[in-house]
């Protein structure tokens, strides 16, 4: 969301919480858009470099992507000690799939994202961070609904990585949290499946972690409690 403030200029406000107000002041306004699932706007901060925002909520900014992208990408991972597999549902900024593929071990990497535009423009955009993904052989693209891909799926995963944005209705969030049970189940693996999205089902909006075996979807949360133990 965005508005006015005299002449300290435009000032883009995060939507996630009802009781708190966070803002961006705009140095520039880089691009704005509705595109077929989202409202995006991409502007430039002083402090945080460039801010792409989904509905008015904060996805990735240049000078501190860093800090959630390698917590939620590099813990499942060592957590899990041997993954050659990974799936991704959603990230279509491409920062988790930049440290997915820092690991020599994985074989391949699966990203499903609904939005394709998403991915143009942040690989427009955001090339300082995740240009080496689109020069990756192991990376693999799906445009696709996540819930649908994980439902239909014969693929199987050692680590899947959810995150998603603004969709997180019950009958959206049901199918993607059977990940785990559907394709965390490769012979001779022991699965993790991680998840951070925001719920809008709710009249507060929240941003909900778990953490998950195959067999247990957990309230425990490694990564934001800076656990391994999953």
């Amino acid at each position: 969301m965005a508005d006015e403030d005299g002449a300290k200029g435009r000032w883009f406000h995060e939507t996630l919480y009802d009781s708190v107000r966070i803002g961006f002041e705009a140095d520039r306004v880089l691009h704005e858009e509705s595109t077929e699932h989202f409202s995006l706007a991409l502007i430039e901060n002083a402090r945080f470099g460039k801010v792409l925002m989904l509905d008015g909520i904060t996805q990735v900014t240049t000078e501190d992507e860093f800090i959630y992208h390698e917590m939620v990408s590099h813990v499942p991972i060592y957590a899990h000690g041997s993954a050659r597999e990974v799936l991704i549902i959603g990230g279509g900024d491409c920062g988790m799939a930049e440290e997915v593929l820092k690991h020599g071990s994985i074989e391949r990497l699966t990203q499903v994202e609904i939005d394709r535009s998403v991915v143009d423009f942040s690989k427009e955009h955001f090339a300082s961070f995740n240009a080496p993904v689109f020069e990756d052989a192991r990376f693999n693209l799906v445009i696709d609904d996540g819930a649908g891909f994980v439902a239909g799926t014969e693929d199987r995963f050692d680590v899947v990585i959810v995150e998603t944005v603004g969709v997180g209705q019950s009958e959206t969030i049901r199918p993607i949290r059977s990940a785990p049970a559907r394709c965390c189940s490769r012979p001779g693996s022991t699965p993790i499946c991680t998840g951070c999205w925001r719920r809008a089902a709710s009249p507060s909006p929240r941003t909900a972690c778990r953490s998950s075996s195959a067999t247990n979807w957990s309230a425990r949360c490694a990564i934001c409690r800076g656990r391994s133990d999953m």
